[in-house]
């Protein structure tokens, strides 16, 4: 349901633009036969009205794709993969493990390093 929100939520820009667009043209022509004097308004809502809806869809757009790239960085990031939970926790734990080991003196500074070099 949340995957790929930015996606989504340049594919409602999208949908949005489709929808305002039609009905302004639908609205101009309502315009336009409901008498001679509102032919002028009808004809500038038709032009109009899709070209301000499609000026107007550039911000919800703006904003899926913005949250495309923050993914996209955050992805590249981590080595594109991200870690579950569980994951996590013995990660935390193998941690602790290996600074306890360096604290009695049971190992060196060099094989604390090379081991804490392995968890990142």
């Amino acid at each position: 349901m949340y995957d790929n929100i930015g996606g989504k939520i340049k594919g409602l820009a999208k949908a949005v633009f489709i929808v305002e667009a039609i009905a302004t043209v639908i609205t101009g022509i309502a315009l336009m036969a409901s008498g001679e004097d509102m032919i002028l308004i009808g004809s500038l809502v038709m032009v109009g009205g899709p070209l301000v809806a499609w000026i107007s869809s550039w911000l919800l757009y703006g904003f899926g794709e913005l949250i495309d790239k923050t993914c996209d960085i955050a992805r590249n990031a981590h080595g594109g993969e991200r870690k579950s939970e569980a994951q996590s926790k013995v990660d935390y734990e193998r941690v602790g493990k290996i600074e306890r080991l360096r604290s009695q003196g049971l190992i060196n500074e060099e094989e604390y390093q090379q081991a804490i070099s392995k968890e990142k």
